[in-house]
């Protein structure tokens, strides 16, 4: 078999295995790496986004993207964050973003933030928004996309979807 196809295979495979480990994976309240950012941490139950990474040998290894939330200091508003192991971040996906589009379902309110997963990636955007969720159950979707400055960091993923009460 062709080296071509083979490696067609072999990324096939593991993008399957991938997404039947995303779709049985419990749901996820915190990443063990993630920094504390507001008063008062709010349990997110997630399918996390997920994609692969390369490093070194081109063996690919996975990561998720999973969404932090905290209490922010003001009623109505929840401060978004995410972190990627030191591992991950030396690796393709060192530049990925998540972008987060929320909505509450009490409210209405809505909108979108992007966030750097690797605190060392010299993109502006943050590592931590505050953003006005409003108080009552928000759902959100994930996506991981590529920093402006390398457009191909992050990629292959699949998207993620999940929801919490705002205090």
């Amino acid at each position: 078999m062709p080296a071509l196809k083979r490696l067609r295979v072999a990324a096939l495979g593991a993008l399957t295995g991938l997404g039947a480990a995303v779709a049985f994976a419990a749901p996820a309240t915190a990443d063990p790496f993630g920094p504390v950012v507001g008063p008062a941490p709010i349990p997110v139950y997630q399918f996390a986004a997920s994609g692969l990474w390369v490093s070194g040998l081109p063996v690919p290894g996975a990561y998720s993207g999973s969404l932090l939330a905290q209490a922010s200091a003001r009623p109505g508003e929840t401060t978004f964050s995410t972190h990627f192991s030191p591992q991950v971040c030396g690796t393709t996906a060192g530049g990925a973003m998540l972008q987060v589009n929320y909505q509450n379902l009490a409210t209405g309110d809505h909108g979108s933030t992007l966030l750097k997963a690797c605190d060392y990636f010299p993109d502006p955007a943050p590592t931590h928004a505050t953003v006005r969720t409003g108080s009552g159950p928000v759902v959100f979707a994930v996506a991981v996309t590529s920093a402006n400055l390398a457009t191909n960091k992050g990629q292959p993923t699949l998207p993620g979807v999940g929801g919490f009460v705002a205090p």
